[in-house]
């Protein structure tokens, strides 16, 4: 049915763009419908949603920021062309059991490496935390601001305003030597 779907949506609606994914390692979400013959024509990019909590976004796990890496290599290799990667709902979820600042950190370095990546759609986290008994697990505390009915901001919040000010709509011209393999430059142009 995936193919037949695929082609009604490009011929009823050529303007919207399908996406597959949206799994905890989305590299089977890419695999699978291709090996099972779904024709990657329909596809236009991959959904990402990786639980990185509290891992540190360098690490190479298919469950980590960097397994988005391997899912983009999978789908085009499968494509025969560049399928793109995109962020889906809790896309990174980073905890607030870390501490408030750490959390802000790793959201930041993940949608620096995101850009970096040309992801179109980044989408960490949520916006405010679960309020019900969600909350004690990994993923219910990885909003911006606190739960409800109090809402109020965390640092993630504040840094992801100052970095939407900085960046929002630049383009990655480069990444620029550093001489380490632990500090990364980028270069983006407005």
């Amino acid at each position: 049915y995936v193919n037949e779907i695929g082609r009604l949506v490009r011929k009823h609606f050529p303007s919207l763009r399908i996406q597959i994914g949206n799994s905890t390692a989305s590299l089977g979400a890419a695999c699978l419908p291709f090996r099972g013959g779904a024709d990657p024509q329909y596809y236009d990019s991959m959904g990402i949603e990786i639980p990185s909590q509290t891992m540190m976004p360098e690490r190479l796990l298919v469950q980590s920021i960097q397994g988005m890496m391997m899912t983009k290599e999978a789908a085009s290799y499968y494509a025969k062309r560049p399928v793109r990667a995109c962020g889906c709902y809790e896309y990174t979820y980073r905890t607030t059991a870390v501490g408030e600042e750490l959390q802000a950190a790793y959201y930041m370095r993940d949608t620096l490496i995101s850009l970096a990546n040309e992801m179109p759609v980044i989408s960490p986290g949520i916006i405010v935390d679960a309020k019900d008994y969600y909350y004690q697990d990994l993923y219910g505390s990885c909003g911006m601001a606190y739960r409800t009915p109090w809402c109020e901001p965390k640092l993630a919040y504040v840094a992801y305003a100052a970095l939407t000010k900085a960046l929002d709509g630049v383009t990655l011209l480069e990444e620029l030597p550093t001489g380490s393999t632990t500090v990364y430059a980028l270069s983006f142009r407005r």
